[in-house]
């Protein structure tokens, strides 16, 4: 089991501050999201310092009422891949900061750039470009430090972050979801590389699995029904219990 390491910073409980001046937190759908797995979140300050994993919410923020066949976020599985860690169409990710898991704000909230073709079905976006939107859109204010459960990373996301403006905010219906662990970016080389994702990874009909939640009520998707397996490890490549995920949930709550 590590053990976490803990620093005199602020915020080592819940942090909880207010929206930048783009809208306030308080108008706007606010989404829940938790991930828990086997072990610990393998960060730069446990016991293990030179070691740090990747921790990613891939999203693709909808504005349809039906969910599209194909694009849906899924992990990497070789090497020959832009990004190193989600393939499909996903238009958001939110990484743990886990080089720097005591900043003030260690969820950071990119948007994937447009494809090459504006506008083209085929290539909506373009997975090798990114940006971090806390300058436009403010930063991932609410959340849990480690030092409460080092298992878990829990963050609350607000339906107006994922748009330009907050005028769009009800234009994004739905929301497709994937949760990714790994011990390195596919980017760095497929050989000897453990990763995760939703969906049992032992069954290779279940490495496309994602969740849906609408944005237009209160609801909320977990892992009642076993979407990824809570008592037996599928980290594909080896058995890591830090990558291992092993319980989830996605709240929606409207304001």
């Amino acid at each position: 089991m590590k053990r976490l390491w803990l620093a005199a910073i602020p915020f080592l409980a819940t942090s909880c501050a207010k929206f930048p001046a783009n809208g306030g937190i308080g108008n706007f759908t606010k989404i829940t999201f938790r991930i828990k797995v086997a072990g610990n979140i393998n960060t730069t300050n446990d016991d293990t310092p030179f070691t740090n994993y990747v921790y990613i919410v891939a999203i693709r923020a909808l504005n349809t009422e039906d969910v599209p066949n194909t694009g849906a976020p899924v992990p990497v599985i070789g090497s020959n891949t832009p990004n190193g860690f989600v393939a499909g169409s996903p238009t958001h990710f939110v990484q743990f900061a886990s080089d720097n898991p005591l900043r003030s704000y260690p969820f950071i909230l990119y948007k994937f750039n447009p494809g090459p073709t504006s506008g083209d079905p085929d290539n909506p976006i373009n997975l090798a470009s990114w940006f971090d939107t806390t300058p436009t859109r403010g930063a991932i204010t609410n959340f849990k430090r480690l030092d409460s459960d080092p298992r878990t990373l829990q963050f609350d996301l607000f339906v107006n972050q994922l748009v330009n403006t907050d005028a769009d905010a009800t234009t994004i219906k739905k929301l497709q979801i994937n949760l990714l662990t790994m011990s390195r970016l596919a980017t760095s080389g497929s050989s000897g590389r453990l990763w995760d994702a939703l969906g049992n990874a032992n069954v290779p009909s279940e490495l496309t699995t994602t969740i849906t939640v609408d944005l237009r009520s209160n609801n909320t998707v977990d892992n009642r029904f076993e979407t990824e397996p809570s008592t037996t490890t599928d980290v594909t490549g080896g058995n890591d219990p830090d990558l291992d995920i092993r319980d989830f949930s996605v709240t929606v709550q409207q304001p």
